[in-house]
């Protein structure tokens, strides 16, 4: 399904920016989260349309944490607004390659609620050392979609049940697990479930956390 704003004018395209900043505004003022994700969800899709893939990926990741927010593991509207999205996603990733495409998303998802608005009304995102960052780290390397990702794993969802339980496509939820895996040292969901299980405890006997070799044995032996 092809975005009708990719037939429009770049002026219009300028228009249609403000006007959709606007109504994002005005949808934040009534705290209507609902309507702030499509705003945002359609935003990311405008500067898609614009030429501005860096941008449509980081918005891309920033509505989940709207979505999110509301426990919306199923969008309103179904394929129309579905289906743009993933419109959208895939433009950026042909346009960016995997790599940067998922940075750039990821760096979206990491933001917080008032953060992604923020950026979608053509604020600056938070640098990535940032609080809200450091106090995930300190525990775990894994960002926070990851670490919902890795959830969704020790639950035993496939990678297109999480997409569906995301609302996003099934590749990048197969690319989410594929850097997880990397990132912790470990070559099966397996090992990552026992992981998730395990950092549940929070920590080891000694009140340490396990680096990456003791996550390994700990896992190995599960």
């Amino acid at each position: 399904m092809r975005s009708p704003w990719l037939r429009c004018p770049r002026g219009d395209l300028e228009q249609a920016t403000k006007h959709a900043q606007e109504s994002l505004r005005l949808k934040k003022t009534f705290n209507d989260l609902p309507g702030m994700a499509l705003v945002v969800d359609l935003l990311a899709s405008i500067a898609s349309a614009a030429g501005d893939r860096a941008r449509a990926a980081m918005l891309l990741g920033a509505v989940q944490q709207v979505w999110a927010s509301i426990g919306g593991q199923v969008r309103m509207g179904t394929q129309n607004v579905i289906a743009p999205h993933e419109a959208c996603e895939r433009q950026a990733r042909h346009a960016l390659g995997d790599r940067a495409l998922e940075t750039a998303y990821a760096r979206g998802a990491e933001l917080g609620l008032d953060e992604a608005v923020a950026y979608a009304l053509g604020g600056k995102p938070a640098p990535v050392t940032s609080a809200s960052t450091a106090r995930g780290t300190a525990s775990t390397p894994l960002t926070r979609r990851e670490q919902q990702v890795a959830e969704l794993v020790a639950q035993g969802l496939s990678n297109k049940d999480m997409a569906a339980r995301l609302v996003i496509a099934q590749r990048t939820a197969e690319g989410h697990v594929q850097r997880i895996l990397t990132k912790l040292g470990f070559t099966t969901r397996t090992q990552l479930a026992a992981w998730v299980t395990w950092h549940g405890k929070d920590r080891t006997h000694d009140g340490a956390y396990p680096g990456r070799v003791g996550w390994w044995a700990i896992c190995r032996a599960r």
